[in-house]
């Protein structure tokens, strides 16, 4: 079946079905607006074409394609006929082999016309070019508007005893197929590894007269399971990120897909000899983390040789993307921050940028498409500025809710209005819009009843593609299937009957687990409704959305969906799968409620729960999900084993001198729980709430082993190799090949610990390490923090949170600080109102980066210590020596402090 592997439903339907529609337009093709169909038939000369020679019966008389697995039909093929061409007829030819039992011939239209044919009649502009028109529409006398049809619009008409599918070149015809055979004769294709085929004794067709041109000319999603060349096909997804190859009719290829600012001038390349070519930041250059300097000549320059090089290599590729690179730090520099004034948006110099490289492009590749973002800082379109004719802006609705529509929820009003902005002066405006909860991809994500009224919005605001982000990093998300068709439906047609489709699916997918389901979905998208829950893509599972009595109930569901399918083990499985959501938010929500008794944290919870993780786990691992969450640090398998596991307790080791009282766990990290001064009674290391699902498994003291943010050496159970009254040696093995080793030494007259990490590459071959220190502190609130660091002259600069902290991020706000930046080798940060500080010293050498990372909201202060990113042989190291201590009383220290001057 031409590569067509996936479970089929056979529906046995016995009565034949006529087409209803007479002598006009679909109900789709009048939705986009057309005042007459682009199809136009000359049915007075068909008649008497058929009166002459008994070709062509009645114009208006039911066609019967098949009957009893016999037909007298043939499927008729232009000579020149293309690839997806190729594959359309022989998809309509294996499909009525299936339903009807009859297989169809395919001929070539060079040989004579039979009395019933399937004429499947492509643009006729390839054929111009071989001198030829198609022969079957002329001899009908039929003519088409194939200007309005473009690429992928169709029309299917029966004339005569004829049905003709006429489409566009290059994926029109395809397409036409598709659509004859979904909406004429009951196919579904609902998912890569589920199809409905219908079973008929008679193919019978009444009149039909159907035309749909899509208003979306690009139409793209990334979940996995959208991925499949044939159902992106059969589904009309046409986007860069399905397999799509020449028989399904292509696709519409980027190049360096997006925040390429890195790619089209490297700080790697560059910074050194050119400082100047990157984000000026509070007066200074910087590489890490940064954008490009817009307004340097230089820059533009680089950047489009850069985009034209990616052409020679990209023949294919049709769009190329000019875009920031995924965070801040636009350049502050005096002509940058010009540009960005006089258009009142940062919008501004990038689009001015932008439009200076599709100029050059379009001058030796017309046929090319320059694509940058609307994204974050630069959303707000520009005063004055507009988009050339080849440049797309892919506006991006990140910050939205998306339990509400776009255009009606009052959080997202600052977005709608953008839209309308942007639609004032972009012709070619594209969408980048999010459908999950990119923190946890498997928890409920109640927008179902959103897709289509937000497709609907960007369409009414002259949007031309849409780009639906999922999770593209993992399988398994919830109702990823199911939401990847109904995307698909909604994208081609934004007026269509997504309810029903909704309902296909769901009976398609899951059989008689089909109620509950959709009692389920129902349920959890009123709960949205009726409270008016907003939802972004960092929802939390202790989100009000997910209340016990919501969790009890889907529960309850969920059991009844199980007991509907317990003797299919297929159907099953997809309900253990879609069940998987709400184990997550009960894992997530439950946990274990550990309490420090004596020297071990003991849980008070009972097997119950290890039984739901186990079952997770199982379910997930035959579902293939990979992530939990986007990114490195979101592994299923790394979240399953930092679970706190309520059947055993995690060990607490104590050191104590005069002064201090520590306390370590080393089966969670090797982490430091409590730095306690004695004379205070204070901690200063935050730590989590108990009633975080991590809990004591995160904050505190911890360490990794890469640069990335929790990379291994974070939650890894750590082996104690020594250990005195006042000092003590934890060693672990990682998974990326490395042993980290921590030595931990209280100071016998003074509250000091001294800490000597060493990371040791025990593998065969060598890896990269970094040695990242992250301890995180609490003094006081952030409003009375104050940071100092010494510098090489000795004097030492300042730093006032409580000003730093203006906008203070829900993740904290990041500092980093480099070569000269960097502290001498010691900073302290100081609470003002309680005169207590902490001083942190390390070796300057073993140190390449320090990470200041504050919230006002956690009262919480990171000073962490990076080391050089290096590739280690076997058997070497790398190491920091650093040491903490707390002082009672900072006002005479801060006396003897020689500040440098402000600024």
């Amino acid at each position: 079946m031409h590569g067509w592997t996936a479970a089929v439903i056979v529906v046995p339907i016995l009565v034949s079905v006529s087409a209803p529609r007479v002598g006009r337009p679909s109900a789709f093709a009048r939705g986009t607006k057309l005042r007459r169909s682009p199809f136009q038939a000359d049915i007075a000369g068909s008649k008497a074409r058929a009166a002459r020679g008994g070709a062509l019966a009645e114009a208006w008389s039911d066609i019967v394609l098949a009957e009893g697995g016999r037909s007298e039909y043939v499927i008729v093929l232009p000579g020149e006929a293309s690839p997806s061409e190729e594959h359309a007829a022989n998809e309509l030819q294996s499909f009525l082999e299936q339903i009807s039992g009859a297989k169809l011939p395919i001929v070539n239209d060079d040989e004579p016309p039979a009395a019933a044919e399937i004429i499947l009649a492509p643009s006729p502009k390839r054929l111009w070019r071989a001198g030829r028109r198609n022969k079957r529409l002329g001899q009908l006398g039929v003519r088409v508007d194939w200007e309005k049809l473009g690429d992928e619009g169709f029309t299917i008409r029966t004339i005569g005893n004829h049905l003709v599918i006429a489409g566009g070149r290059l994926r029109g015809t395809l397409y036409g197929v598709y659509t004859f055979l979904e909406e004429h004769l009951g196919c579904r294709w609902f998912a890569e590894d589920r199809s409905r085929v219908p079973k008929r004794e008679t193919i019978r067709l009444g009149q039909i007269d159907d035309t749909q041109i899509p208003l979306l000319e690009y139409r793209d999603t990334d979940y996995p399971c959208s991925r499949d060349a044939d159902f992106a096909a059969r589904n009309k997804l046409n986007g860069t990120h399905p397999r799509l190859d020449e028989a399904r009719g292509g696709k519409i290829s980027y190049s360096h897909f997006v925040h390429t600012f890195n790619s089209l001038v490297p700080p790697d390349e560059y910074f050194d000899a050119h400082p100047e070519y990157f984000s000026l930041i509070n007066g200074r250059r910087i590489k890490e983390r940064t954008q490009l300097c817009l307004t340097n000549p230089d820059v533009l320059r680089i950047a489009t040789e850069t985009v034209k090089e990616w052409i020679k290599a990209a023949p294919d590729a049709r769009i190329f993307s000019v875009s920031q690179n995924d965070w801040r730090n636009w350049c502050q520099c005096d002509r940058c921050t010009a540009v960005a004034e006089r258009e009142g948006s940062q919008s501004g110099p990038l689009l001015q940028f932008v439009n200076a490289i599709a100029e050059q492009i379009e001058k030796e590749h017309p046929q090319v498409a320059i694509s940058t973002l609307a994204y974050q800082y630069t959303r707000q379109p520009p005063k004055h500025v507009k988009p050339r004719d080849n440049v797309i802006v892919r506006l991006c609705s990140i910050e939205c809710c998306f339990a509400h529509p776009l255009a009606t929820c009052e959080r997202n009003a600052s977005f709608a209005d953008d839209i309308r902005r942007w639609h004032q002066i972009c012709d070619r405006l594209y969408i980048w819009d999010y459908v999950i909860d990119y923190s946890h991809c498997v928890m409920p994500f109640p927008n179902l009843r959103v897709l289509q009224p937000n497709i609907k919005f960007f369409v009414e605001n002259g949007v031309k593609g849409i780009y639906e982000e999922s999770n593209y990093f993992s399988r398994g998300g919830e109702f990823s299937k199911l939401r990847t068709y109904l995307m698909a439906k909604a994208l081609w047609n934004p007026d269509c009957d997504l309810e029903k489709h909704m309902d296909e699916f769901l009976e398609g997918y899951y059989g008689a687990a089909a109620r509950p389901i959709r009692q389920y979905i129902d349920m959890i998208h009123d709960k949205v409704q009726e409270e008016n829950i907003h939802c972004t893509i960092r929802t939390p599972p202790t989100s009000p959305l997910f209340s016990p009595d919501i969790v009890a109930r889907a529960k309850r569901l969920f059991d009844e969906a199980e007991k509907a399918v317990a003797d299919d083990p297929q159907l099953l499985h997809r309900v253990q799968v879609a069940l998987l959501p709400i184990q997550y938010v009960e894992i997530s929500q439950g946990s274990p409620r550990y309490r420090l008794r004596g020297d071990a944290f003991v849980s008070e919870l009972g097997p119950e729960r290890q039984t739901l993780i186990d079952t997770f786990a199982r379910v997930a691992k035959a579902a293939k999900v990979t992530h939990i969450r986007e990114g490195s640090r979101g592994l299923i398998e790394d979240w399953l084993a930092r679970l706190p596991q309520p059947r055993r307790g995690h060990p607490v080791l104590e050191l104590v001198s005069p002064t201090l009282r520590v306390q370590i766990i080393p089966s969670l990290g090797g982490r430091i729980y409590s730095i306690l001064d004695r004379r205070l009674y204070t901690n200063v290391l935050h730590v989590a709430g108990r009633d975080d699902p991590l809990y004591p498994g995160v904050g505190g003291y911890e360490e990794y082993s890469e640069s990335g943010y929790r990379s291994p050496g974070w939650s890894e159970e750590y082996r104690l190799e020594e250990t005195t009254s006042g000092s003590a040696v934890l060693v672990a093995r990682l998974k990326n090949g490395l042993e980290l080793r921590r030595s931990i030494v209280l100071a016998a007259d003074e509250p000091k610990v001294s800490i000597t990490s060493t990371l040791t590459n025990r593998a065969k071959d060598p890896r990269t390490a970094c040695l990242r220190v992250h301890p995180e502190f609490s003094l006081g609130r952030v409003d009375d923090a104050v940071l100092y660091m010494r510098r090489e002259s000795g004097t030492w600069s300042s730093l006032d949170l409580a000003g730093a902290l203006s906008d203070d991020p829900p993740r904290g706000k990041e500092l980093y600080f480099r070569s000269d930046e960097k502290p001498a080798g010691e900073w302290m940060l100081v609470d003002t109102a309680k005169k207590l500080g902490l001083i942190s010293s390390f070796e300057p050498r073993e140190v390449e980066v320090c990470l200041l990372n504050f919230s006002g909201a956690e009262h919480r202060v990171n000073l962490e210590l990076w080391s050089p990113e290096r590739q280690l042989a076997p058997g070497e190291s790398l190491s920091i020596s650093q040491t903490y201590r707390i002082v009672e009383n900072t006002v005479p220290l801060l006396g003897d402090l020689r500040l440098a001057p402000a600024g």
